[in-house]
C-alpha cells in the first residue's frame, strides 16, 4: 500500500472521527437547548403556547440531527467495509468497529412517534 493510500485514508479516519463527534456534541447541546426553553419559559411565566413553535422547531431539528448521526455510522461502517476489501490499514481510528455491534441496515427509530 503507497504512502499516498495511507495518509487519504488516514485523513478520511480522521475526518469522519471529528465528525462523529460534532454530532455526539449537537445533539447534547440540542438537549440542553430544549430544557432550557421549557425552564425558562416557566420561570418566566409565559403562556403554554408562546415558546410551542420554538420547542417544535427545537425537536424537529434534534430528530433531523439523530437522523443525520444514523447515517453517519452507517457511513463509517461502509468505510470499514471498504478498508477490509482493499486492505487498507487508516490510523486514527480510535474506537473498533466490530461488526456484531452495527446498528441494522435501514434501521432507524422514528423519533416522532416517541415525541
Amino acid at each position: 500500500m503507497s504512502n499516498d493510500t495511507i495518509s487519504a485514508a488516514t485523513t478520511v479516519a480522521m475526518d469522519l472521527l471529528a465528525t462523529e463527534t460534532q454530532f455526539d456534541s449537537i445533539i447534547a447541546n440540542l438537549g440542553r437547548l430544549q430544557s432550557g426553553i421549557t425552564v425558562t419559559s416557566a420561570a418566566a411565566n409565559l403562556p403554554f403556547m408562546t415558546t410551542q413553535g420554538s420547542l417544535s422547531d427545537a425537536a424537529e431539528a434534534m430528530t433531523l440531527v439523530i437522523k443525520a448521526r444514523h447515517h453517519i455510522a452507517r457511513l463509517h461502517d461502509r468505510l470499514r467495509e471498504v478498508s477490509e476489501q482493499h486492505s487498507i490499514k487508516a490510523h486514527g481510528d480510535i474506537y473498533p468497529c466490530p461488526g456484531d455491534q452495527r446498528p441494522p441496515s435501514g434501521e432507524l427509530l422514528d423519533l416522532r412517534r416517541a415525541a
